[in-house]
């Protein structure tokens, strides 16, 4: 369960799978459930910024809070670009990777963010994440790299618009010519085609 470490956290993660199992598989009783546990959790006050990331998440997808409310909360949180679960010293380190939980804390309050009418304010967070992954694409451990890789494509889905977009591509010449850009061809990214995987033969 990441940083969840006390009775609020790993409320919080039951109340969020409640939420979400109540929604997808119409559970009245799992929905009703969540309800309750979103309104135990609104009482509770917990000093730890992951903690708190999980409850606002979990209360917001309960119902307990809009997603304005909780965005503005999440906010409130966040340290200059991303989230800071605790001190680096204290939280696990993959192969000099970055802390973990700084990477799930970013990632969980860009979720939270991203569904409200500030879904903008995700996009330094965004930033930050992008330059936490590793060559391969990963994080430090499975647990953060699925949520951020959720949080990214979260934000990607909002604001993702219909407008298409060329990307024309150029390299430097060489020997005399170095200092002039040689065109090799462009690439155009449409709705139909933004999955797929496009390259240019730059020799």
């Amino acid at each position: 369960m990441g940083g969840a470490t006390d009775a609020t956290g790993l409320t919080a993660f039951v109340t969020l799978a409640l939420s979400t199992a109540g929604g997808a598989f119409d559970l009245p009783a799992a929905a009703a459930a969540a309800t309750k546990a979103a309104a135990w959790l609104a009482d509770q006050q917990s000093t730890q910024v992951y903690t708190s990331l999980i409850s606002l998440r979990a209360r917001a997808a309960a119902g307990g809070l809009t997603a304005e409310e909780a965005a503005t909360a999440a906010l409130a949180l966040r340290d200059g670009d991303h989230w800071e679960a605790a001190p680096v010293s204290t939280q696990p380190s993959y192969y000099g990777m970055p802390a973990t939980l700084d990477v799930e804390a970013t990632a969980y309050g860009m979720l939270i963010v991203v569904p409200s009418e500030q879904s903008g304010e995700a996009v330094p967070s965004a930033r930050w994440l992008v330059s936490q992954q590793s060559d391969r694409g990963g994080f430090g451990s499975t647990q953060d790299t699925v949520v951020a890789l959720e949080a990214l494509s979260a934000l990607a889905t909002q604001l993702a618009g219909s407008s298409d977009i060329t990307c024309a591509i150029s390299h430097l010449g060489s020997g005399e010519d170095w200092a002039t850009a040689v065109a090799v061809g462009e690439i155009t990214v449409t709705d139909a085609n933004f999955d797929v995987v496009q390259s240019a033969d730059v020799a």
